[in-house]
């Protein structure tokens, strides 16, 4: 199986800021992390590797030079290679034109791999935008089946099986080649990089593909220009939690209690 993990190099918590001028995130001199449900998917695939030797996982990530350092950081996790797609007029894409540019570095990377992706894994959203649509937009662009805000995944003989929560409680599909899947926060622990493989990503030359390597962008979508969305103001919120304890030896009237009091505040 062959799986590409796209990441994206954010600012770490706390420490973004807005352009005035675009209302975009500057990526200034602060510390710059790979997305943290980025890091999920990028363990979904290392898991889907660790039960089947054969399994090649390739990085991709859209930005500065900079961001060779979290393509570093998925190689000490279990990644073969990254890829940057870097180019000033991919500059100040939104998720549509970030989409299209991803979309069009698959079969670029397929033919410089020798390879043919079965599978896409992403983060379901990230902490400096949360628009949670990435993962569909590239998944529409490269006419895949999609699972968004999965937990796990296990390949077997007949497929990738996808396990996601919703409403219903778990669920796990079986999903067709080529696929794209999402992931969110899952119970596990993320596997701690290797020592070995962050000296030997050190050294290696990661590949660089341009706007010109890229065939077929449309350049009423990508770039600055082709910016449809635009962040217009950001407010943040201190969450104001309040809690309340029903002390009842009683667990039926304790139940009858709390069944009235959701239901005066209109939750059921």
């Amino acid at each position: 199986m062959n799986i590409l993990v796209c990441v994206k190099q954010i600012p770490e918590t706390g420490t973004g800021e807005l352009s005035s001028r675009t209302r975009r995130v500057v990526r200034g001199e602060g510390r710059q992390v790979i997305n943290p449900f980025d890091l999920y998917a990028m363990e979904a695939a290392a898991s889907v590797r660790d039960g089947n030797p054969e399994t090649r996982v390739i990085a991709v990530t859209m930005g500065t030079a900079g961001a060779l350092s979290i393509l570093r950081d998925c190689i000490a996790l279990g990644a073969e290679t990254g890829y940057l797609i870097c180019d000033e007029r991919l500059a100040g894409s939104d998720v549509r034109g970030t989409a299209q540019a991803l979309a069009a570095a698959v079969p670029v990377i397929e033919e410089r791999e020798g390879l043919h992706f079965d599978a896409v894994f992403t983060g379901a959203k990230t902490t400096d935008g949360a628009t949670s649509m990435l993962g569909p937009e590239l998944a529409q662009y490269m006419g895949a089946a999609q699972v968004t805000y999965a937990l796990r995944c296990q390949e077997r003989e007949d497929g990738l099986y996808v396990e996601k929560e919703d409403d219903s409680g778990n669920r796990i599909y079986r999903m067709p080649y080529p696929c794209l899947v999402t992931y969110t926060k899952a119970s596990f622990i993320t596997r701690l990089p290797l020592i070995a493989r962050i000296l030997d990503a050190q050294q290696m030359e990661l590949p660089v593909l341009t706007a010109d390597d890229l065939p077929g962008l449309d350049p009423g979508v990508i770039g600055e220009e082709g910016a449809a969305a635009e962040v217009t103001d950001v407010e943040y919120r201190k969450l104001k939690k309040e809690s309340q304890i029903i002390e009842d030896a009683d667990v039926a009237r304790g139940t009858v209690t709390l069944t009235q009091m959701l239901s005066a505040a209109q939750i059921i």
